[in-house]
């Protein structure tokens, strides 16, 4: 019987339902603790520049392409043709670009009001996303309006919009009857809400009294009730990276294995309709090293020098590169993922790589967790 019924929630309970859900895929990895310590590490200023050259840009460049999305579909939906809709498409492939980028952090504003699984309802193990798309054209097709923030998580964000303007759905957006057009209408509905709740976490994460940004860079201070020190607010970055490495080797990279074997579950894989299941994957891989590193001197790995773990260093950036330049030497079409016997074997061999990769990050984790409990700050 399948287990997995429902969509992976962010926030609090996040790692909870991530651990429930790759029970049904692959075992736990148990890692032993290193004998070291992280008492040399500036977490203030790790803090600091993670939030201000990693967290912001992102969100700035993913509030920009979805607006662009959002333009775009507008557009094609006026005059609709094979031209706009491809340029729509394309729109469509770069705002899931920067979310890809920045999908790795699931702390902050992304957990206001279910942003997450709003934008992204994924995994959907029992085909939901179809469902409620079949009931909002039937209401659309009734005369009723659609609000689409009220509407259902499943068919507001990309993954919902990808199966209106890709694959078959391309083909019945173009068909020129009243079906066509009340799809249209609903691509551009979602198209609005996506740029509208990226805008939103944009501007929230940088502005106001309450900006995240704020919270981060003040970890520690007197009144600061979500980061009591500023490690903390460091092991939520760690916390994000081994909830999105696990996703990828439990969850992302098993469903691509599963549709390749069993073609009637195709629809379960990552983002399946618009060809993008190990795209995705890539770009979450370079976003994780990028955030590992940091900018300018002032990552975890500028951090892990400045204590006596050198060879802990050494393994992650080995694990990195070779992950990352597995995943960029795979076929990524949808054929070849799913009828070439090389690229399930490569497949096959990058789930190990990221998890020892996974399991090095935890090593990092465990080193902070000890120095929790130990450091005055």
């Amino acid at each position: 019987m399948n287990t997995m019924t429902h969509a992976i929630l962010p926030g609090t309970g996040f790692r909870a339902r991530l651990a429930a859900l790759c029970l049904t895929l692959a075992a736990a990895v148990s890692v032993a603790a290193p004998a070291a310590s992280a008492s040399n590490i500036d977490f203030t200023a790790l803090n600091t520049n993670l939030a201000r050259n990693h967290i912001l840009p992102r969100y700035e460049f993913f509030a920009g392409a979805s607006e662009q999305l959002r333009t775009e579909m507008k557009s094609f939906c006026s005059t609709p043709s094979k031209g706009s809709l491809h340029l729509a498409q394309r729109a469509f492939n770069d705002a899931m670009d920067t979310f890809s980028e920045i999908s790795h952090i699931r702390f902050g504003h992304i957990e206001d009001q279910n942003r997450y699984q709003r934008l992204y309802y994924w995994p959907d193990m029992d085909n939901r996303i179809d469902q409620a798309l079949d009931e909002a054209l039937k209401q659309m097709d009734g005369g009723s309006e659609l609000d689409i923030a009220r509407s259902p998580a499943e068919i507001q964000g990309f993954p919902a919009l990808g199966r209106l303007i890709f694959g078959a759905g391309a083909e019945k957006v173009l068909a020129g009857d009243k079906e066509a057009g009340d799809r249209c209408r609903l691509a551009v509905a979602i198209a609005t809400n996506i740029a509208t709740l990226s805008g939103q976490i944009n501007a929230e994460w940088r502005e106001g009294p309450s900006a995240y940004v704020k919270l981060l860079e003040t970890a520690g201070s007197p009144g600061n009730g979500t980061f009591p020190t500023a490690s903390s607010a460091t092991k939520a970055f760690l916390d994000s990276m081994t909830d999105t490495l696990k996703l990828i080797t439990d969850v992302k990279l098993p469903l691509i294995l599963k549709a390749a074997s069993e073609p009637g579950d195709v629809k379960t894989a990552e983002c399946w309709c618009s060809g993008r299941s190990l795209r995705n994957i890539r770009i979450n891989l370079q976003a994780l090293r990028e955030l590992y590193k940091g900018v300018n001197g002032a990552g975890f790995d500028d951090a892990l020098l400045r204590t006596n773990v050198g060879w802990l260093y050494n393994d992650i950036e080995a694990a990195f590169n070779d992950a990352i330049t597995l995943v960029n030497q795979i076929d990524e079409s949808p054929k070849a993922l799913l009828t070439d016997a090389r690229v399930r074997g490569q497949l096959k061999s990058l789930i190990p790589m990221v998890t020892r990769l996974k399991g090095l990050v935890e090593k990092l984790h465990q080193l902070l967790d000890r120095d929790l409990r130990v450091i005055v700050e």
